[in-house]
């Protein structure tokens, strides 16, 4: 892990210090469950216990194979945060109405029946 004291050294995301370090390389990997090496260069990273990874050095955005490795972190990374509960209550939220908007709803369906009677009684007795 980097030693340098301008470092976080814990998570950013959850702020725990245990991490688990780990190598990534880059794969082809097929439907039929084969996979294919693209790479021999492999990438030491940190991963943290709530699933955040961190590589364990500087990333040099001219090279083509640590813009890959940058590319998959910041595709983790977007996952992560529409995995994350508050993104996931406000996508819900979006979609479904609450419970005071639906009682809101059943009041003004409850009305519009009782309005339609009324016509529908006022209309039979005048033929």
């Amino acid at each position: 892990m980097d030693t340098n004291k301008s470092q976080p050294r814990c998570c950013e995301v959850c702020g725990s210090t245990h991490f688990h370090l780990a190598r990534f390389a880059e794969y082809d990997v097929f439907s039929n469950g084969g996979y294919r090496l693209l790479s021999n260069e492999s990438y030491e990273a940190v991963v943290c216990l709530c699933g955040r990874a961190r590589s364990t050095r500087k990333l040099l955005p001219r090279n083509a194979v640590d813009k890959s490795f940058q590319a998959s972190q910041n595709a983790a990374q977007r996952r992560y945060e529409q995995m994350a509960p508050d993104e996931v209550r406000a996508r819900l939220e979006q979609a479904f109405v609450t419970r005071s908007e639906f009682e809101r709803l059943c009041q003004q369906m409850t009305s519009l029946e009782m309005a339609l009677r009324q016509v529908s009684q006022r209309d039979g007795k005048q033929t």
